[in-house]
């Protein structure tokens, strides 16, 4: 199962939960825009996809139901903050969330601000550059959860750069996000692939 799927599951598992929903918004590349409405045309044909990206986006607005999922783009996303921040979404999902690993971006700062009751950040490289990254996207997530961004610092990254303080603090980190964390190995999902080659 991709992470699209999985996500598409849950968001309609949640709409046949919750007597009195609100819309879903879905933040992705705008690569990636044709590709989560093809995906829900082929598993959830029912639900009706608002996308606010381009010209007309303006004139979408008005029409959105509480049961619709609403599919923009981060850059789009953070042009509308202001609309959006005067939305209560059921659920804010991010693909790509790598892209918001810079917490000083106009994306991440945006996203962070999505007034949402559930969140969900999709990536398959949740830490490129430093444990700051998965800051970013747990601000987006869970926020305060990792506290401020100086204590983490603090807390963390620098003790992660440390070699005498380096495991235990990777193993505290690990144990402070596994709660909230789905993650898929190469051997759980693709074992037919051979051995990354060095």
């Amino acid at each position: 199962l991709g992470k699209t799927l999985q996500t598409i599951v849950c968001i309609e598992h949640f709409f046949s939960t919750y007597s009195q929903p609100s819309p879903v918004l879905i933040v992705v590349t705008t690569s990636l825009l044709g590709n989560w409405k093809a995906e829900f045309k082929r598993f959830a044909p029912h639900r009706r996809i608002v996308t606010l990206h381009g010209t007309q986006r303006d004139n979408l607005r008005d029409q959105i139901e509480p049961t619709d999922v609403i599919l923009t783009t981060y850059a789009t996303l953070a042009r509308d903050l202001a609309w959006h921040l005067r939305q209560h979404y059921s659920m804010a999902v991010i693909d790509e969330a790598s892209l918001i690993r810079n917490p000083d971006t106009d994306h991440s700062k945006a996203v962070a601000k999505v007034n949402a009751k559930y969140r969900i950040a999709l990536t398959g490289t949740p830490v490129e550059n430093s444990a700051r990254d998965l800051w970013s996207i747990f601000r987006f997530i869970q926020p305060g959860w990792l506290s401020s961004r100086k204590d983490f610092q603090e807390r963390y990254e620098i003790p992660l750069k440390a070699p005498e303080t380096q495991a235990r603090t990777a193993t505290l980190l690990r144990l402070k996000t596994s709660p909230f964390t789905l993650r898929r190995t190469k051997s759980e999902v693709a074992p037919d692939l051979p051995s990354k080659i060095l």
